[in-house]
């Protein structure tokens, strides 16, 4: 790290992290194709600035991975899906969070990233009714639940003391349900924004007393943000059976907190 002037600071990391597979992976593994570990190699480097009622950074990152497991579609002898491990594989981009104070009542926060997220080579394994495999070759293939565009915003307003109302905004990017970069296996972006309300007082007795009121997705956006996907092979051709969890259109939630 190092001050480049008050408030503003340069920066740069390099580390190596080394995972595991889990249990699962040893057991549905077939007896001559044993799962590797994981490693990771990550860069990353950045600007900070802070002054008076405004701070912002930026950072970027680069993420290379070797034998990273992945999902493939590969089925063992009793047909429960393998992990793979992939040679090779990154996620690389930047990421800006940033605030600032616009008055005694207004304050403004909000973040964004911006990524790749690759495996260079990838065999998909397609089966029939027949249970007869087809290989697929993807190249520079998307990881799957790895959208490249997130964003966040809290705007938050100060009427007077002790009270907030606040305005959460949350943005998620196209994601695929697998490794294939298939846009017919994805989850489409959702935006959506929730109201947050409240009040804190200390009553006698009582060191605080807050209230705060939620109201979720109050646009009543109709979104999933998980999924998954059963791809196989049809009369010679590739189909694809997905699944989405819903999440909760508009809804409410009241929370009180008591500290003694």
């Amino acid at each position: 790290t190092y001050s480049i002037a008050e408030g503003q600071q340069l920066y740069a990391s390099y580390c190596v992290g080394n995972r595991e597979p889990v249990r699962s992976d040893f057991v549905q593994a077939q007896p001559n194709q044993q799962p590797q570990h994981e490693t990771l190699h990550d860069v990353e480097t950045g600007w900070r600035i802070r002054k008076g009622n405004f701070a912002f950074t930026v950072n970027g990152y680069f993420m290379s991975y070797l034998n990273q497991l992945v999902l493939t579609g590969k089925l063992n002898n009793v047909g429960a899906p393998i992990r793979t491990n992939v040679a090779d594989s990154y996620r690389a981009g930047i990421e800006l969070d940033g605030g600032i104070k616009l008055s005694n009542h207004f304050t403004w926060n909000a973040n964004l990233t911006l990524s790749q997220n690759r495996i260079k080579n990838f065999t998909e394994v397609l089966y029939d009714a027949a249970n007869n495999e087809t290989d697929i070759q993807h190249h520079n293939a998307n990881i799957a639940f790895s959208p490249s565009v997130i964003g966040g915003s809290v705007f938050i307003y100060r009427p007077f003391k002790n009270a907030e109302i606040g305005l959460l905004t949350k943005y998620v990017g196209l994601q695929y349900l697998d490794n294939t970069s298939n846009h017919s296996r994805s989850i489409d972006p959702y935006f959506i924004n929730d109201w947050r309300l409240s009040y804190v007082f200390k009553p006698i007795g009582m060191r605080e007393f807050s209230v705060s009121f939620l109201l979720n997705n109050f646009m009543n956006v109709k979104y999933a943000s998980n999924g998954n996907t059963y791809p196989y092979i049809s009369a010679g051709q590739a189909f694809s059976s997905n699944y989405y969890y819903p999440q909760a259109t508009r809804n409410y939630l009241l929370m009180v907190t008591m500290r003694f």
